[in-house]
This record gives C-alpha cells, sequence and structure tokens, in this order.
C-alpha cells in the first residue's frame, strides 16, 4: 500500500479510503498527540522567555515599571506610561541595528546605545538642565526610544523579518526624528519639571513635561519660517531639535548612533586599525570601553537658532562637520562670553580672500560696486561717521561658497538663501571707520512694513560672520572692536577709556584726526576694549540675539579707524528667519491690519505686496548678464552660481548677452 502524507491539522481524514477508515482510530490518537506537541511545546517556550507573548510577564513588566519609577527615585517622576506595550528584545535590536548600520560587537553587546547616558543643555546654556539617572529609569535608552516611536506612529513590526517598517523608522524626516525625540527624552530620560524655561507661556494644562514647554514658546514667539508646516506635534506642543556642543544638528538615529560610536572610539585608551576591514565604518574595536557614555545634547525650540555655548575665554569648539578647502580642521576660540565672541579659524583660505577682493574691484555695477557705505533698514543712506566704502557680492563662487560654509558653522543643516544678505565687500583707506552700532536692525516704533522684533515672530540679523582679507602693519589700526567687553579677565590688565587717550595721545597715533573726535575715542578704545585684529583669510563670529530672539546690546561693535594701510573686510549676516522682502518674510499688524480693511472695501493689495523668490541658471555657453529692467543686476557665466533675486510681480528682468537681450521675464 502506498503511503500518504498526513496534514497536520484537524481536519476530518478522508473516509473514502477504505484501508484508512480500518487504521483510523489508532493513526487518529497518534495524530492529535503529535500535533499537540509541536502546537503546546513552543508556545510554552515562548511564554517563558518572551514578555510580549505572556499576559503575566506584561503585567509583572508594568509592575516593575510603578515600583522602580516611585521606590528607586523619590526625587524623580520620569513619565513613563504604564499602558505601553514592551517590544521584544530581539525586535528592538532588529530593528536599531538596520536603522543604525549597527553590527554587534565583539563583547557580545548588541545595542548601539548601551551605556549612553543623555546631558540634556537649554540652547546657548553651558550648565545641563538635566542628567538622565539610570536608576530612576526602568527601560534602557533603546527601548525607551521604540516605545516612544510605536506611541507616536503605531505599526512597529512585532515580525524581525518585516524590512518595510525597517525602512519607516529609517526614513523618519528630520522633523519627526525631532517629535520622537523631544518625547522620549521628556518622558523616559528626564525629570518631568526639568528643563523649564524662565518665562513658560500659558497653558491650557500642567500635566505636561516642562521641556515641553521650553520646546513651544508660544504661538506669539514662534516665527514663522519656510518649514514651519513640516513641523510635527505631540500634545499640540512643536518639538525641539537637538545639537551637538559643536552645533551639528541631530536629525536621525542613525546619526545619533554615529554619535555614540565617535565617543566610544576617542574613550578608548588601544585601537588597532587591523582589527577592522579597511573601509568597514561600522566595525568596532575590541577594547572599546563599555562604561558609561555621556552624550551632550543641546535643546533648540521650535523656530530659533542654534547658538553656542562657551564657559570660558580660550575654549575651543573643534567642528569636524564643516568642510573647507583642502580640508583643514575648523575650529572656534573663544574671545568673549559676553558679547559671545569666536576666532573662527580656518574658515577660508588666501585664495578665497583674494578673489573677493578682486571681483570687488572689477565689478562695475552701479547697485554692486564698491562706493561710500551707507546705512539704514532701507534705501541708501550715508553717514557722517561710517567713511568706509562698500559693494555687495551677491552670487560669485567664492561669496556662495563662504555662505553656505557659515550656515554650517552655525548650526544650520541646510543652506536657505532668504536667511542671508549678500556678502557685504567693505574697504577701509588710512583714516576710515565705522563708530559703534548693532547690526541687529531697530525699528522699535515699528515704522517699517517688516517685523524686525526676532524676540517674537519677527525676523532680524541673528550672527554675523566677519572676513578679513589683508594684513595690516603693527599699530596700523583697523581693528574691530566691542566697547562693551574687557580684552582681559584680570581687571589689573585693563586700562580705563581716559588712561588709553592719554597713551593715544602721547604715542602720536591720533595725530590724523581732531582732537576730542569721535575717531581719536575709537582709536582709545580700540587700545581699551576687546578687539580683533585684522589679518589675511581670518574670520570672527558674533551673535547680535540671544538664545530667546531678544536683541543682544552687548554685541555693540565698531571699525576701528585705519592708521597705517589699507584694510579689506567683509561682512555675513545671517538672519533668523526670511530677511526682509523675501517671499514669507514677517510683516508688523499694522501690514495686516490695513491690507484687511483693504480687503473690505474690495481693494486688491498693491502688486508689490505679491513678493517672488526667483533663481536664474546660465545653461548656455556665454557670460551673461542679469538686469532689472534697464538697471545691471549680476554677471553670471555657465559654471557660475545661480543668481537669487527678491522680486515682486509686474517686476521685468533681463538678460544680456554682448549687450543684446536674449531672454525677459
Amino acid at each position: 500500500m502506498a503511503k500518504k502524507k498526513i496534514p497536520c491539522s484537524l481536519q476530518k481524514l478522508p473516509l473514502h479510503d477504505s484501508t484508512m477508515v480500518k487504521e483510523t482510530p489508532s493513526l487518529w490518537k497518534a495524530f492529535v498527540l503529535i500535533c499537540a506537541a509541536l502546537a503546546v511545546v513552543p508556545f510554552f517556550i515562548g511564554v517563558m522567555s518572551s514578555r510580549v507573548i505572556s499576559p503575566n510577564a506584561l503585567l509583572d513588566h508594568r509592575n516593575e515599571t510603578r515600583r522602580n519609577s516611585i521606590g528607586n527615585a523619590p526625587n524623580k517622576s520620569p513619565m513613563v506610561p504604564v499602558d505601553s506595550i514592551p517590544i521584544s528584545d530581539k525586535t528592538r535590536d532588529d530593528y536599531l541595528k538596520a536603522v543604525t548600520r549597527f553590527q554587534s560587537e565583539k563583547d557580545g553587546s548588541s545595542d548601539p546605545f548601551d551605556g549612553v547616558q543623555l546631558v540634556i543643555h537649554q540652547n546657548g546654556v553651558t550648565e545641563p538642565c538635566a542628567v538622565a539617572v539610570e536608576d530612576s529609569n526602568p527601560m534602557t535608552f533603546s527601548t525607551g526610544l521604540m516605545e516612544t516611536y510605536e506611541k507616536m506612529y503605531g505599526k512597529v513590526a512585532r515580525k524581525s523579518g518585516d524590512s518595510k517598517e525597517k525602512v519607516r523608522l529609517n526614513k523618519l524626516s528630520k522633523h519627526e526624528f525631532d517629535n520622537i525625540f523631544t518625547s522620549f527624552v521628556a518622558t523616559y530620560q528626564i525629570d518631568r519639571t526639568s528643563c523649564a524655561p524662565n518665562d513658560p507661556p500659558p497653558r491650557l494644562t500642567s500635566d505636561i513635561p516642562a521641556l515641553f514647554d521650553f520646546c513651544d514658546m508660544g504661538e506669539e514667539r514662534t516665527p514663522i519660517l519656510p518649514d514651519h508646516n513640516n513641523l510635527e506635534r505631540n500634545k499640540g506642543y512643536l518639538p525641539c531639535h537637538f545639537h551637538t556642543r559643536e552645533g551639528l544638528r541631530v536629525t536621525s538615529l542613525r546619526q545619533l548612533s554615529q554619535l555614540v560610536r565617535t565617543k566610544r572610539l576617542s574613550r578608548s585608551e588601544f585601537t588597532s586599525t587591523a582589527a577592522c576591514p579597511e573601509g568597514d565604518e561600522t566595525c568596532y574595536f575590541d577594547s572599546i570601553d563599555r562604561e558609561v557614555i555621556n552624550l551632550d545634547l543641546y535643546a533648540v525650540p521650535a523656530a530659533r537658532n542654534f547658538i553656542f555655548a562657551p564657559s570660558y575665554v580660550g575654549e575651543i569648539f573643534e567642528l569636524d562637520h564643516v568642510s573647507v578647502p583642502g580640508a583643514l580642521p575648523v575650529s572656534l576660540e573663544v574671545m568673549s562670553l559676553s558679547p559671545r565672541v569666536f576666532d573662527v579659524r580656518n574658515f577660508y583660505n588666501l585664495d578665497e580672500a583674494d578673489d573677493i577682493v578682486e571681483r570687488a574691484l572689477n565689478e562695475k555695477s552701479e547697485s554692486h560696486k564698491i562706493k561710500r557705505s551707507s546705512t539704514g533698514a532701507s534705501g541708501y543712506n550715508v553717514n557722517s561717521q561710517r567713511t568706509s566704502e562698500n559693494g555687495f557680492d551677491t552670487n560669485g563662487h567664492t561669496a556662495m561658497a563662504v555662505k553656505k560654509r557659515a550656515f554650517e558653522v552655525l548650526g544650520f543643516d541646510e543652506y536657505t538663501e532668504s536667511f542671508a544678505d549678500g556678502l557685504q565687500v567693505l574697504r577701509y583707506n588710512q583714516s576710515t571707520a565705522y563708530i559703534p552700532h548693532l547690526d541687529w536692525i531697530d525699528d522699535d516704533h515699528k515704522r517699517e512694513r517688516h517685523d524686525f522684533d526676532s524676540s517674537a515672530k519677527g525676523t532680524n540679523r541673528f550672527g554675523t560672520i566677519l572676513l578679513y582679507m589683508t594684513d595690516l602693519p603693527e599699530n596700523g589700526g583697523g581693528e574691530t572692536v566691542f566697547p562693551k567687553a574687557w580684552p582681559s579677565q584680570d581687571p589689573q590688565n585693563n586700562i580705563v577709556l581716559d588712561d588709553a587717550l592719554k597713551l593715544v595721545r602721547e604715542s602720536g597715533d591720533v595725530e590724523l584726526f581732531k582732537k576730542g573726535s569721535w575717531q581719536e575715542k575709537m582709536v582709545a578704545q580700540c587700545k581699551s576694549k576687546l578687539s580683533a585684529k585684522p589679518a589675511r583669510a581670518k574670520a570672527v563670529l558674533f551673535y547680535s540675539q540671544t538664545p530667546g530672539g531678544e536683541r543682544d546690546k552687548e554685541s555693540l561693535h565698531g571699525g576701528c579707524p585705519v592708521l597705517h594701510g589699507q584694510k579689506w573686510a567683509a561682512n555675513l549676516w545671517v538672519w533668523n528667519g526670511p530677511r526682509s522682502g523675501y517671499q514669507g518674510s514677517p510683516v508688523n499688524q499694522w501690514v495686516k491690519d490695513e491690507e484687511e480693511a483693504n480687503r473690505k472695501k474690495g481693494m486688491n493689495p498693491p502688486t508689490p505686496h505679491v513678493e517672488l523668490q526667483g533663481q536664474f541658471f546660465n545653461k548656455g555657453n556665454s557670460l551673461a548678464e542679469m538686469y532689472f529692467e534697464n538697471t545691471f543686476w549680476a554677471k553670471f557665466g555657465p559654471e557660475d552660481p545661480p543668481v537669487y533675486v527678491n522680486t515682486y510681480e509686474g517686476h521685468t528682468w533681463n538678460v544680456k548677452v554682448e549687450g543684446k537681450v536674449v531672454k525677459t521675464w
């Protein structure tokens, strides 16, 4: 008799086979026993080993969570949700290794965040506002991350082979990551009362972690930036974005894992390049220290910008993430704590410095060429106490490279043209100077259309990077002075203004100027207050705003009179959002009221109010010139960066090649 396969199911056996019918009683008993064994034994094994399968284990986990969060840390109250569904170790490990490209280490660890202790700082503040305490948190770093992801976005794969969900977790946008990580930190890592803002906005409920109040400053203090509609919310709150001490924005779990890996490698006492295959960036070394690793991260409120948090003069920030020609290491050295002033080392090179000067000298357009400097929020206004000359480079190769590099230094993860002015190139001949002033544009009476109140919903100049393109002789002057900051931390090494005036008069340094003139006073200030001496290819960074967006009055600065030689410099102003005139830039309330009143009267707003941002590319083979109607704007060749323009509906732009109009918009 031919043997038949017996399916392992509870279906009835085929009774039409007479031979089988006779054998049914004994075969049926054997069949039932075999199937029961195959089904029941693995089930009990799973119950014993998996919290996900076992209801009792889930209950034990919840009770353990309650005991640990209350009993072991009476002064801590981490917001551990007792109704969360724990994720099995295998599922969590598979996910994290797939997302972070983590490779299990030789010591058996399978957790990319093993031993990590978060240290959270508020933006621009040296001292941490919270340190995660392991004993007060029953969940590991990785488990908490995964639980947060599941609770907020759902559909976490229970099967380790589900690649679709791995991709989903791996493809989180930076805004989704911000949302998850803010909730994770506030819920699982720090005390719910930690990191509260100094002036929290009014809320409908107090039953939320304090970090949420810090991250979301409220509608009246949150500028509307171009990515506003992409921001994620949790329980109605906007999340923070997080940066390293050096300003690098963290935008993914993979990047976070890489930061931890770098920390581990830097702490290792011994590394052997032979331990890992060449080019394998995921490989670890045997001797890596597995102790607790402090990961300092700086929380920045939604729609606000990262600001460095220096703790002492002379402190160094190594900016390994900033790329420059020649792959030189870029770093900041702290020159002053208040105002925040930094010497930016290797920000740009000698060739770039020379190119900026050469392009400025060759510029022929009336709007961009070197001419007497002006001041003010709008229009061309000559100031008798600003005697320098300036021009603008809006789209040159070097100008664009420097602008994008400045964004990297300042902690932006992407470049936005509307957040920066063109590169203002300055020439100071002998005796020329610029009286101390703020780069932050003052419009306290709100007479301008643009809303410059950066402490609320407005935008203004946020940070300035000064570039020096020439050397000056010893005692040649031309420094950038910060009158509200002393040059030395030791008061005995500083001199007051009256004493400095006597010294410069005796030395003959001020013989170019009348006694009692503002120029003479500035020379004395430059000798007695904090100042940056010009040097070819040198750069200095300072901030015009506080971390909360307020005007930093300590950032007062001026261009010292040039006593000998000629000084070339450049200003790069970076804003905290779209600058005046660009699409999406904020306007004052009177503008909105006026437009609303006109709308009710059936009047359409004038065409110039419809703002546009244009980018012009040269895809031809010839040098082209851009004109606003008949006014020259810029030159751009086939290899040049695009020309960015701020314009309005109804404006006309012409492109000329060899003097002939070849294209009109």
